[in-house]
């Protein structure tokens, strides 16, 4: 318990008896409930971002809704994130996901790889309207 404060503290002696903020001791591992997480093996250059959040505003998602996330962040993500949907976005990004039933997964080719191949957006967009049901 924290020690009793006189009534004549100033804010000084209060932040002195506080415990440290949270950026300066480790992150609060407070999961915020998602609805898709968009997993890639790399992160993803600024023109396949803003694909992701395009089909992602296209599945009638928030910002607040989703997240991407790649390799060097995945696991944690995925640790706290049970029962999310989970979009692989490339063959690459079939390795970060363990095979459990804590997931629904869905696979779709990488943004990068529909951008240089844009025949690749039909397949991918049928996939994905099964995704937009199951929301």
């Amino acid at each position: 318990s924290l020690p009793s404060i006189p009534a004549t503290a100033d804010t000084i002696a209060i932040e002195t008896l506080l415990p440290p903020a949270a950026e300066e001791t480790e992150p609060l591992a407070m999961p915020v409930l998602l609805k898709v997480i968009f997993l890639s093996y790399a992160p993803l250059d600024t023109a396949e971002e803003e694909m992701v959040s395009r089909i992602a505003g296209a599945l009638t998602l928030k910002p607040d809704d989703f997240a991407i996330v790649s390799a060097d962040s995945a696991r944690g993500i995925l640790s706290i994130q049970k029962l999310s949907h989970v979009v692989i976005l490339g063959d690459e990004a079939k390795a970060l996901l363990e095979a459990d039933d804590n997931h629904r997964v869905l696979l779709i080719p990488h943004p990068g790889t529909m951008l240089r191949e844009p025949n690749l957006k039909v397949s991918a967009w049928n996939s994905l309207q099964r995704l937009k049901a199951a929301l």
